[in-house]
């Protein structure tokens, strides 16, 4: 979990980072702009016509209102199509330059796309289309080619669509005009063969009524003509040639198949419109495409039965003609001899009526289509006003370039910054560690400067008003609310590996405790790299005892001074009683026991019953016990002395320790049934981050004492 005092302190360490980056994106963008040849841009502007005609199918003509939003979003998008910018680069010229470096047609395009914009002037009806070339009169002729050639293709598109109407409309025509003639020639010779009857003339009710049956019965039998035709038309196209099977008048009147043929009109164009402002793995564009696809199946579907569905008219018109047969059948057995002749004559005559009503019907069609093309095959877009060679080049905006360079530095700035920090795999916060360990954080010590370090390393005895010796103080104060009394004497304090200042740590806690008043005992247990003789080197007070003891083995040819003090080592061998090895110090209450001479196995000694004894008799005569350990992960010294421990202390070296050691440590304290009171954050960063931020700045912080 990231938490902003994280943040703060991340900030603080790589400021640099983000300076850095800043001033190399600005000198890197500032560059780049003194290198860019000047670039001219111009623009022609298009204007989208309040209402067009536009043809749809063989039945009507469709009155659209281009001036919508989607219309005109989707002739700006048109106007950037590729099929636009190639044509249009071919008309100035720019295709055949760019063809010699080697380009291919959609590099080309990827080009013209960054060189060639359509933006719609909202709340109008205009659409500028910009053009930009290092040579101005070829960015004006590239403008002016972009509409021409979206112009021509729209046409084109129209034309082929009034076309094919017309072309179908006229071989309909031809057909009945056959048929027209003929029904007129039957009727003429119908009347020579009957010149003696007034066939005109005669009327009846039974006449009317036979007249009437048999208008319906001609209408059934032009239909189902009609329909036999057609399915023998849509037999003959293949199944999959969806635009011929369209063509056919019945099949496309069906109303299943225009509403399919205008579900998927609509997606088309709202694809259209879609395609340019989305990528492709775009959720709005996917799902338009799988609109579009299940539009289009469903009229596939349809389109795929058109046989079928036109046979099963065709069935249903040849059952009424039957019908219609039958009736007139009955009605001539039930006529006279003059209706007899009568009703063949109405047939013929009501025929040729009915050819003649369909025939002018289908004319008349194509006159209104002829008419209206001119005004429908003209694309609904006009140039309202061609491009001009531009005489000033763009200027490029200093001062906003850097405040983008600037921004952008920023942003790679906190880029790395984050990336360095999850590589980073230390504890560099109180929040990092309590979330990720679950082990509270007992105390942060604050990181003092190498000099400090190298004058002394107790700040309690050299600098008691410093912010670490207030931090130790804080550490005794934590550790002194652990539960009861007889339960928070015994402190072991251990880190995870060596370097993390857990010998540091444990001498000032002793001090940070005899200064409260309290008998403090440091023992160094550290018997394979001891430091508390070097840490109290000026602060020894030996005993009356251990100088004696010192005095005959320097008789015996001891080695020096500081050698010859016998310790824990000596204790736990059995070579010097506790009166010799606790050695007093300048800090009023406080006992050191050193580490001894080396044994080649300390942990043996430590695990001797002699260990628990000696902590048995501390606790009668001190009041705070303090051990110094060994790394936990690099011998077992600590873990055995762990559960002798009222509570263990780890040593973290914050922004040094890996997690893993640290969690591998708390795990083998766990196992070895140690007391983990929390974890002690070694050398934070003061000054930005930690619970000490405001020492340096706290007034009582110098007159401040234990």
């Amino acid at each position: 979990m990231f938490d902003k005092n994280r943040l703060s302190l991340l900030l603080f360490r790589f400021w640099w980072i983000i300076l850095l980056s800043v001033i190399v994106a600005m000198l890197g963008s500032f560059a780049w702009a003194q290198r860019q040849l000047p670039v001219y841009t111009t623009k022609a502007v298009v204007e989208v016509a309040q209402q067009e005609e536009r043809i749809v199918n063989v039945e009507s003509v469709k009155s659209e209102n281009p001036g919508g939003m989607d219309y005109i979003l989707t002739v700006a998008e048109s106007l950037k199509a590729d099929a636009v910018l190639l044509g249009a680069a071919k008309n100035s010229d720019l295709y055949e330059e760019l063809r010699r470096t080697g380009l291919a047609d959609a590099a080309i395009v990827k080009l013209l796309e960054k060189k060639v914009g359509a933006i719609w002037r909202k709340g109008t009806r205009l659409i500028d289309v910009v053009a930009s070339d290092v040579d101005p009169a070829r960015a004006a002729k590239l403008s002016n080619s972009v509409v021409e050639q979206y112009l021509a293709l729209a046409t084109l598109n129209r034309s082929t669509i009034s076309g094919e109407a017309t072309e179908y409309l006229k071989e309909q025509a031809k057909r009945i005009d056959e048929e027209l003639t003929k029904a007129h020639k039957d009727v003429a010779e119908f009347r020579l063969k009957h010149k003696g009857l007034p066939l005109d003339e005669a009327s009846g009710s039974s006449v009317e009524r036979a007249a009437q049956v048999s208008a319906r019965l001609l209408d059934a039998k032009a239909l189902h003509a009609s329909l036999v035709a057609d399915v023998e038309r849509a037999r003959a196209i293949p199944p999959d040639n969806y635009d011929e099977l369209l063509k056919i008048s019945s099949l496309a009147t069906i109303p299943a198949v225009e509403t399919a043929r205008t579900a998927l009109a609509n997606r088309e164009q709202e694809f259209e419109a879609l395609k340019r402002r989305y990528l492709e793995l775009h959720p709005k564009y996917i799902r338009t495409v799988e609109n579009i696809e299940i539009a289009r199946s469903a009229l596939r579907r349809l389109l795929g039965d058109a046989a079928p569905l036109l046979e099963e008219r065709a069935a249903q018109t040849a059952a009424s003609v039957k019908s219609l047969e039958e009736a007139v059948a009955a009605m001539g057995q039930e006529s006279s001899s003059l209706n007899g002749i009568l009703i063949p004559y109405q047939e013929l005559k009501q025929k040729a009526e009915t050819l003649q009503k369909r025939y002018d019907e289908i004319t008349n069609r194509i006159a209104d289509i002829g008419m209206k093309e001119k005004r429908a095959d003209r694309v609904p877009v006009y140039l309202a006003a061609a491009a001009m060679v531009p005489s000033v080049p763009d200027r490029v905006s200093t001062p906003a370039l850097l405040l983008r360079a600037a921004i952008g530095g920023v942003l790679l700035g906190l880029g790395i910054i984050f990336l360095i920090d999850r590589l980073d795999q230390t504890y560099q916060s109180v929040e990092h560690v309590e979330a990720e360990m679950g082990v509270p954080v007992l105390a942060t010590i604050p990181d003092d400067s190498l000099e400090k370090r190298k004058l002394g390393g107790l700040p309690l005895i050299s600098d008691r008003s410093s912010i670490q010796a207030e931090a130790f103080r804080t550490l005794r104060a934590t550790l002194s609310l652990l539960g009861e009394e007889s339960k928070r004497r015994i402190f072991l304090v251990t880190s995870a590996v060596p370097g993390e200042g857990k010998s540091r740590t444990s001498g000032n806690l002793a001090v940070a405790f005899a200064q409260r008043g309290l008998k403090t005992l440091l023992i160094d247990a550290d018997m394979r790299r001891p430091s508390q003789q070097n840490l109290f080197s000026n602060d020894l007070r030996p005993t009356e005892e251990a100088l004696a003891e010192v005095a005959v083995r320097t008789k015996e040819g001891g080695a020096g001074k500081a050698a010859k003090l016998a310790g824990l080592s000596e204790y736990l061998s059995g070579l010097a009683p506790l009166s010799e090895v606790g050695q007093a110090t300048t800090v009023e209450n406080l006992t050191i026991i050193l580490a001894g001479g080396r044994s080649p196995q300390p942990a043996d000694l430590l695990a001797q019953k002699a260990f628990t004894d000696l902590l048995a008799r501390a606790e009668q005569l001190y009041d705070r016990i303090i051990i110094d350990t060994p790394p936990v992960n690099s011998v077992a010294d600590a873990l055995v002395m762990a559960p002798s421990a009222h509570a263990v202390c780890l040593v973290v070296h914050a922004g040094s320790t890996s997690r893993r050691a640290v969690q591998r440590a708390i795990e083998s304290l766990r196992r070895a049934n140690g007391n983990t009171a929390g974890i002690i954050l070694n050398r934070q960063r003061s000054g930005v981050y930690g619970y000490y931020y405001n020492y340096r700045y706290d007034p009582y912080m110098k007159t401040k004492k234990a």
